[in-house]
């Protein structure tokens, strides 16, 4: 019986550290990084879209991320991919298809997380600036030198440090909520409640809609950090819907908070590089404690986005990169190629978090918005069911009862 508890107490501890509860976390993780701690992405996709972007728009794109996230984790679970591009490759049987999709995987995943990370170090370095006073450039090296320890260490203490940091960062979250959605409710009910149009912020109706669907583009940046993580973190079906359900929760409940609060500063936050900072001190005017919890909750957020995607990106590139450098080290490898990284990150930020978020990362995401949704509601569960009803691929020997059976390693 003690063996029992034992037992369950060290199954409660992988469901939250290492299975699906933590896949999550490093999901969210993957979105709360510059985008919400600074509140631009907030704005760029949901607010300047009218009325429908405070309650309507989070909340129709939590309940497509629960069936992606259903989809995509079920393929990993069974298919085993070691990295997104493999994720992809496994889903096309014509090799033109294969070639194309999986080129088009990894410009769409990379560019999208260049801009990212590019939008990381410019909101960390202005943070630490804005509240502490350290130079941009002090600031971007001392960020970067955190992020570069924790990637060096591996998958495991990537996840184990992204959930730790989600579960801090959603007990912050709930003490914004708080502290920042009564003393504004009028506000945000006036916003949310006033009908107002896309068009008065130069949008058409349906070009409102397509940005705010394409935001899944964004969350599907989180596939280089996520789909390693599948390997240790999906282990049954009932993971896959765990993993799912607490997945598109934290997204919703956390895209939530954050469109009510910076709506009732609309539109002076259209113009703001960090609206959420401009919003504590001009609109809610908190006290030095609130606004030290929210510079806690901005850089932890930030932490947890750069070291879930920059690990991502070097297991996707590391065998290409070694062979390039001619290096044996495995380790020596990883670590020029994440300083390379950040520092090509570095150099784009220069440019600023408003024209990175406005001009570039709405328009990648617009565009990549309808072959991303052909790719995640119909290419992927179309191949699961194929292989399923052919008995093909890891279906072929699949055991009785979950469909668990273990895939060959690394392909089709």
């Amino acid at each position: 019986m003690e063996n029992a508890h034992v037992s369950a107490k060290k199954g409660l501890l992988w469901y939250v550290t290492a299975g699906p509860i933590a896949l999550a976390a490093l999901m969210f993780s993957v979105y709360v990084g510059p985008g919400f701690a600074s509140g631009t992405l907030t704005v760029a996709y949901f607010l300047t879209k009218g009325s429908i972007g405070v309650f309507i728009g989070p909340i129709i794109l939590g309940v497509l991320t629960f069936f992606w996230c259903l989809l995509t984790f079920e393929f990993s679970r069974v298919y085993r991919p070691a990295n997104y591009r493999e994720q992809s490759d496994m889903t096309y049987r014509n090799p033109v298809l294969r070639w194309l999709l999986g080129l088009y995987a990894d410009l769409i995943t990379n560019l999208g997380l260049f801009l990212l990370i590019a939008v990381m170090v410019n909101g960390a370095a202005n943070l630490l600036q804005s509240v502490l006073g350290i130079p941009m450039l002090a600031g971007t090296v001392l960020f970067a030198a955190c992020v570069l320890i924790i990637t060096m260490r591996g998958i495991k203490l990537v996840v184990k440090v992204s959930s730790a940091l989600t579960v801090f960062i959603i007990a912050i979250i709930v003490y914004l909520a708080v502290v920042g959605i009564v003393p504004v409710w009028d506000k945000i009910a006036a916003f949310a409640g006033g009908n107002i149009p896309p068009s008065e912020f130069g949008f058409s109706p349906v070009m409102a809609w397509v940005i705010i669907l394409g935001f899944t583009v964004s969350w599907v940046c989180g596939r280089p950090a996520v789909v390693p993580a599948c390997l240790e973190g999906l282990r049954r079906r009932a993971d896959v819907l765990a993993a799912s359900a607490a997945t598109a929760l934290f997204m919703t409940l956390g895209n939530l908070v954050f469109t009510m609060v910076l709506s009732a500063g609309m539109p002076e936050v259209t113009k703001e590089p960090i609206p959420v900072l401009y919003m504590l001190e001009n609109v809610l005017r908190v006290s030095s404690v609130s606004r030290v919890l929210y510079f806690v909750i901005a850089l932890a957020a930030m932490l947890s986005t750069g070291i879930g995607m920059i690990y991502g990106t070097e297991v996707r590139f590391h065998n290409r990169f070694k062979k390039l450098i001619k290096v044996k080290n495995d380790v020596l490898v990883r670590l020029i190629f994440n300083v390379i990284l950040i520092s090509l990150c570095m150099i784009v930020s220069r440019f600023g978090i408003i024209a990175i978020i406005n001009r570039g990362y709405v328009l990648l995401t617009t565009l990549a918005g309808p072959l991303m949704f052909y790719i995640l509601f119909f290419a992927i569960p179309w191949r699961m069911l194929r292989d399923k009803k052919n008995k093909a691929g890891p279906y072929a020997e699949e055991g009785p009862g979950n469909g668990s059976a273990e895939p060959p390693a690394g392909g089709n």
